[in-house]
């Protein structure tokens, strides 16, 4: 069937237009692909979406894609092309010069004992580290922010912490990647934003533990973990995982002295389970239809500016789009984003982390040791 398929293909190619439908052939694997990702990406906008509403989530898995092709004209051709490991792809073609897609994919539900015991486990650290190190160096704020809960320190090690960013601002202002320029240059307004106090375990000594918390409908507590978050990523601190799975940071201060922020017991992070990191961003998505104007959680991006870590429209969906949801009969989609576009959100690469996280998590068994990188784009050690 193959052979004579793509040899009933080069007949009609000869005899015709030559208008390009050889291609319809070599890009079967691509509309695979691009099938299997508009439907992964629904399905998890569909989840953040329902958790929004309080609505339980649901796990899918998405395989036996086919893609037809075709192109509206007379002519035609039809059958079916092996496509290694994936099973097959449904192949019709007609010769004319407007290519048209439909998708079709059979999907089964994951919610296997397993895989719901691992979506409700909270992530090792471990695995966070990993997750900065394999693909988003430029982005550690907002891996920090989706998967930490909380950070318990010393005061005087997270003042010294930040005095430090401050000072490597100065220090390194030649050789900052931009997005650490972009948190340098909000670094101060950032500072200023954080209006309230601390959450202090000891009220009688400047020394004393404090816990940020990172709360996505709280805007103070919000504020004093996004600091957090980009001051960690400012003083390119070397990240440990030690035999019990914990991390530590440790940074050299204005002193040129090795300090670390978690060197006492209490002390440390708390992680998010991934179902939690869905909730997560649902409370930012119900946060932002409960009200005109409502304040939503922002990080700093590489030009400076404040930008929201989510955002789901809603209302008719434009072309292109990167995810679109229908939930009680509404419709959310998230905007794609060109090349040439300003940066507006971290939507799609929130969408990102989570897909890989849920991956991850899920086969944590497998995840390769890192027991030591440093936090700041571009340079690992183990």
């Amino acid at each position: 069937m193959h052979k004579a398929l793509l040899s009933t293909v080069g007949a009609i190619l000869t005899s015709t237009l030559l208008s390009g439908c050889q291609n319809n052939v070599a890009d079967t694997g691509v509309y695979y692909n691009e099938g299997l990702a508009e439907a992964s990406n629904n399905l998890l906008l569909t989840n953040i979406i329902r958790s929004a509403k309080g609505y339980p989530n649901y796990y899918t898995l998405v395989g036996d894609y086919s893609g037809s092709l075709s192109t509206g004209v007379s002519g035609s051709l039809s059958g079916s092309i092996p496509l290694d490991d994936v099973g097959e792809s449904s192949l019709s073609v007609d010769v004319g010069p407007n290519l048209g897609v439909s998708r079709n994919a059979s999907a089964s539900s994951l919610e296997t004992q397993d895989f719901t015991r691992a979506m409700h486990t909270e992530v090792p650290e471990a695995l966070m580290l990993f997750l900065i190190t394999s693909f988003d160096e430029v982005h550690i704020h907002l891996v920090f922010v989706m998967l930490i809960k909380s950070s318990t320190m010393r005061y005087t090690d997270y003042a010294d912490f930040l005095d430090n960013a401050r000072n490597e601002c100065a220090r390194r202002a030649s050789t900052l990647s931009s997005t650490e320029q972009g948190i340098c240059d909000n670094l101060e307004q950032t500072i200023a934003d954080v209006d309230c106090d601390f959450e202090r375990h000891d009220t009688h000594t400047e020394s004393g533990f404090i816990t940020i918390r990172n709360f996505p409908n709280n805007e103070c507590a919000f504020t004093q973990f996004r600091l957090f978050s980009e001051v960690v990523m400012l003083n390119r601190g070397r990240a440990t995982v030690d035999k019990t799975g914990k991390v530590n940071i440790k940074f050299t201060d204005s002193n040129n002295n090795t300090r670390e922020l978690f060197p006492s017991p209490g002390t440390g992070i708390k992680m998010r389970s991934p179902y939690a990191v869905i909730q997560y961003i649902g409370e930012i998505v119900r946060a932002q239809y409960r009200a005109d104007n409502a304040w939503t959680p922002v990080l700093t991006t590489r030009d400076g500016k404040n930008r929201p870590i989510f955002t789901a429209e809603r209302g008719e969906v434009p072309r292109p789009v990167y995810a679109t949801a229908k939930v009680d009969g509404e419709t959310f989609f998230v905007r794609s984003r060109n090349l040439n576009d300003p940066f507006d959100d971290f939507s799609q690469r929130a969408m990102s982390i989570i897909k890989n996280l849920q991956a991850l998590n899920t086969g944590r068994d497998q995840l390769p040791t890192v027991p030591t990188i440093i936090l700041g784009p571009g340079v690992v050690t183990q």
